[in-house]
């Protein structure tokens, strides 16, 4: 199966704020957590890494070359990672991980399980301790009749297991 990694970066944080607000060193730090921990993931034609960037392509993108980039497109952040689902599975792919950037403690192994987990799930989720998504995988099969994608939602993980349940959809919840 095919897998599409993608990374929305530059989104706002209520914590740390805006990437584009952060100091060079701060940037500096980010990409470079970002590049190691996706690094492993990009084998073409099996698991593929996208970034999502928010504006004009290029601008503040100091991300591995090898690395797909797209634009965030749609009206608002819900409309963003529906866009990016759809984008992963009309280029082919059977898998696709949304990533949020404010993920501060992702590990390759924790992204290579929560790959492994869509294996024999519908869907697999990563939770931040507020019930927003840091991670959430979906196979092709369920994208069309799947009715949410406000993942940034604070305890929205709480209602996507209940839509699991309710369409008795299997799911994985990883701890991060």
């Amino acid at each position: 199966m095919s897998t599409l990694i993608s990374l929305f970066t530059g989104t706002l944080n209520q914590t740390d704020g805006d990437l584009e607000t952060k100091s060079v060193s701060e940037k500096k730090s980010h990409f470079q957590f970002w590049n190691n921990a996706l690094g492993s993931f990009n084998q073409p034609g099996e698991t593929e890494i996208a970034i999502f960037l928010p504006g004009l392509l290029g601008s503040s993108d100091e991300f591995k070359a090898d690395f797909r980039r797209f634009s965030m497109l749609g009206l608002d952040l819900e409309d963003q990672v529906k866009n990016v689902f759809e984008l992963g599975f009309e280029k082919g792919f059977d898998r696709v991980i949304f990533l949020s950037s404010n993920w501060r403690n992702a590990t390759p192994d924790l992204m290579k399980s929560a790959v492994e987990a869509l294996d024999h799930n519908k869907m697999t989720f990563v939770s931040d301790t507020d019930g927003s998504l840091l991670l959430w995988g979906m196979r092709r099969t369920i994208f069309r009749d799947w009715p949410r994608f406000d993942s940034y939602r604070k305890e929205i993980v709480v209602e996507m297991i209940s839509l699991c349940l309710e369409k008795k959809l299997a799911y994985s919840l990883l701890n991060p």
